[in-house]
């Protein structure tokens, strides 16, 4: 294994944990008084389902098609806040404008974790 690979399963678990913990406070918060929350296993299967199905396309597709940092950047928080926000719907059962905020307010959060790492 070379050490961008070993890199992305660093990243991979990073991500995970902070958008996890990130969703799992926010469902927590938001979803607070209404029928029908989604369980803490369902929000943390949902954290790691989630950040599992789009990073390695961030990690390893994107940096082939897009060359500047600075877009890299912004094309690749915008994917994996659009292609993860179905995922939370379906699996938590909220509704797909509540789930593309969760996953935009996850993503941002672990983007800032990895910039303050790096």
């Amino acid at each position: 294994m070379d050490a961008y690979q070993s890199s992305f399963f660093s990243s991979l678990f990073l991500t995970v944990a902070v958008e996890t913990a990130v969703l799992l406070i926010l469902v927590r918060r938001l979803f607070r008084n209404k029928k029908g929350r989604p369980t803490t296993p369902l929000i943390i299967a949902s954290g790691i389902l989630a950040s599992s199905l789009t990073l390695p396309y961030v990690w390893f597709v994107l940096p082939q098609l897009v060359h500047n940092y600075q877009l890299y950047a912004l094309a690749s928080e915008s994917f994996a806040a659009i292609a993860e926000a179905p995922a939370l719907a379906l699996v938590m059962r909220i509704r797909i404008k509540d789930a593309f905020f969760l996953s935009l307010v996850c993503n941002l959060a672990s983007f800032l974790v990895g910039m303050l790492i790096l």
